[in-house]
């Protein structure tokens, strides 16, 4: 398959990294082609941390936490330790994954193609039909209901489907909560830019102490994380609920903007590392194969 005038396949772009113009093309395509396109290059399994849970070997003891069944109390140990305690077992089993997409506003920057938006919903239907494949069950999180995990041809229908539908108004609110009792692994998709992101972060977190893994792939396009405007700009300001147009000099505000931003990347790092959370930083729209690889593995690379 070409893609118009382009003279490369943009699915064999995918196998290294690509020019603008592959990726164009491959943002270009129909979402389940350039899902399909990108999950079948990819060649690591989805990988978690072990999965703890009733019915394998004893690994370890915890303290109890409100909501653990009873049967997992030892109650030995607690005697002995004068505190509930809670055996942690290794267990094998096929994963529940949430994928939490942002898809507000900001994620439509920039206007064409390989806006954020594309870039996260590539990501989501390629990890979703990967996770599926291998035998997992997977959900799509892109506004505050929870639909529960489904595999087979009715989850990958579910995630292109939701996919290709107009995405929620308002602010990105996905429902952790939920994800404390369904989910084994949870994966975020987002700019961070919402006011919101860093109690969501935070909310993570507390899903990592509770056992559960979490990735976090923190989309930039290269224009933010470079400012690489100059002189007289008119600017289109997008917030959840409302839009305004800002006419400024470029020049003169640049050094601050970049000191902001630098300061909300260390923060949003800060946050993620104390939480234990894998966060990758992507501001290279081209190293999409790589921040694929990252949802799957939840290796830094």
């Amino acid at each position: 398959m070409r893609a118009g005038h382009h003279n490369r396949d943009p699915a064999l772009a995918v196998d290294r990294r690509v020019t603008p113009e592959d990726l164009e093309a491959l943002l270009a395509l129909p979402l389940p082609v350039r899902a399909r396109t990108l999950s079948r290059s990819l060649w690591v399994g989805l990988q978690t941390t072990r999965k703890r849970g009733p019915g394998g070997t004893f690994r370890e003891l915890r303290p109890y936490d409100r909501g653990d069944p009873l049967n997992r109390i030892d109650w030995r140990a607690s005697a002995r330790l004068d505190r509930w305690m809670v055996r942690e077992d290794d267990r094998l089993s096929h994963l529940k994954v949430a994928l939490l997409i942002d898809r507000s506003p900001s994620m439509d920057t920039p206007d064409g193609p390989v806006s954020k938006r594309a870039r996260a919903e590539t990501l989501a239907a390629a990890i979703g039909l990967h996770a599926i494949r291998q035998g997992h069950s997977v959900t799509l999180l892109d506004g505050a209901d929870f639909q529960p995990p489904a595999g087979g041809r009715t989850g990958r229908t579910r995630i292109l489907d939701r996919l290709e539908a107009a995405p929620p108004t308002g602010r990105f609110t996905p429902p952790v909560d939920a994800c404390a009792v369904h989910i084994d692994l949870v994966i975020l998709v987002s700019d961070l830019l919402d006011p919101g992101s860093e109690v969501l972060l935070e909310s993570l977190g507390d899903l990592t102490a509770r056992g559960r893994d979490v990735r976090v792939l923190h989309l930039l396009d290269p224009l933010e994380r470079e400012f690489g405007l100059r002189g007289p700009q008119s600017l289109d300001l997008i917030e959840a609920d409302a839009a305004a147009r800002l006419r400024l000099d470029a020049s003169r505000i640049r050094n601050a903007y970049l000191n902001n931003l630098e300061s909300f990347i260390v923060t949003t790092r800060r946050i993620a590392r104390h939480a234990d959370i894998p966060l990758r930083l992507s501001a290279e729209p081209a190293q999409l194969l790589t921040d694929a690889v990252f949802l799957a593995s939840g290796e830094r690379t």
